[in-house]
């Protein structure tokens, strides 16, 4: 555990650093919202690439345990990669980013961030969503528009959790979140009256809570107050990766039902013709987990895909 002050902000971070001495490249790593570091998987995954060589920090995030997220979060990150880049151990031209789930779209807000943009090797976003709106759009609506296609898509529970949480996080009243939070948690049993006590934010935020469809829900997207709408925008890559000057790479599992994995997709074609991106796409995740996996080709054909997408993504560090 480190302790570090960048500008007035005190943060916390797991450091992992090989035992040999030299200038090493690193990794700060995201692990998204409401995360275990002490699942068995992630402490087996940062140790064994401390060993490999590289320097790994897993910043500490008060915001991501409570499931807010917001631009702090890209601070956070941007203060991780400042506190790297000044130790003696750390070649600062070989520091990038590895971001799972929400905290991959962080990861790719950070490598954009006018006050990084230059010095970032790389970043790596793992089942990472592309555009707040249209990630919203799908939780809500049970609805993936693609191509012109109209797709039915099942969320799990915990990816409306998270993402319902998180939009009412954002609201600057706090007397709205008990409002909508009783609308989440019984819709049906939600009357006209219960909502007289919403500010202007809330009103408008209900109605994108109410949204049966994509056309509805656009139709509250456009009566948001521009403050919203500007928070909103400020936790979508969409709306920032054309700052992007690092070499990006993506992964997503395409059974995803936490963050729908055309997200990535729409993210590869927005960059393929402004930076170096690779993106792979697999069949044997559970969002980002690997749990419950069966020995198949898939497995094996995945596990190959996986492999040229790792030994890539080191080369950028190592």
């Amino acid at each position: 555990e480190v302790i570090y002050l960048e500008g007035s902000q005190v943060r916390s971070a797991t450091l992992l650093r090989p035992n040999q001495v030299g200038d090493f490249g690193a990794m700060i790593f995201t692990l998204g919202v409401d995360a275990n570091f002490q699942d068995p998987d992630v402490i087996r995954v940062t140790e064994a690439i401390a060993r490999s060589g590289i320097v790994l920090l897993l910043p500490d995030s008060n915001d991501f345990v409570e499931v807010r997220v917001g631009p702090e979060e890209v601070d956070l990150l941007v203060d991780a990669f400042n506190y790297l880049s000044e130790q003696e151990y750390v070649d600062p031209n070989r520091i990038g980013f590895v971001g799972f789930s929400v905290g991959g779209s962080m990861a790719i807000l950070a490598a954009a961030d006018s006050r990084l943009r230059d010095r970032v090797a790389f970043v790596n976003a793992f089942g990472a969503y592309h555009d707040i709106f249209d990630m919203l759009s799908a939780v809500i609506t049970n609805e993936l528009h693609n191509d012109g296609s109209i797709v039915d898509w099942r969320p799990e529970m915990r990816a409306k959790d998270i993402f319902m949480r998180g939009v009412l996080n954002v609201l600057s009243d706090p007397e709205d979140k008990p409002i909508l939070g009783s609308f989440l948690q019984s819709p049906e049993m939600f009357r006209l009256a219960d909502a007289e006590g919403l500010s202007e934010e809330g009103s408008a935020i209900l109605l994108l809570l109410q949204a049966k469809n994509r056309a509805e829900f656009d139709m509250a997207r456009s009566n948001l107050p521009n403050q919203l709408r500007q928070r909103l925008n400020a936790i979508s890559p969409s709306q920032h990766i054309d700052n992007l000057n690092t070499k990006v790479f993506l992964m997503h599992d395409t059974g995803d039902r936490m963050i729908p994995f055309i997200e990535s997709r729409r993210m590869f074609t927005a960059l393929d013709q402004t930076v170096r991106v690779q993106y792979s796409e697999f069949t044997i995740f559970e969002h980002v987990n690997s749990s419950g996996v069966q020995i198949s080709f898939a497995f094996a054909r995945d596990m190959m895909k996986l492999f040229v997408h790792v030994q890539r993504l080191m080369s950028e560090v190592t």
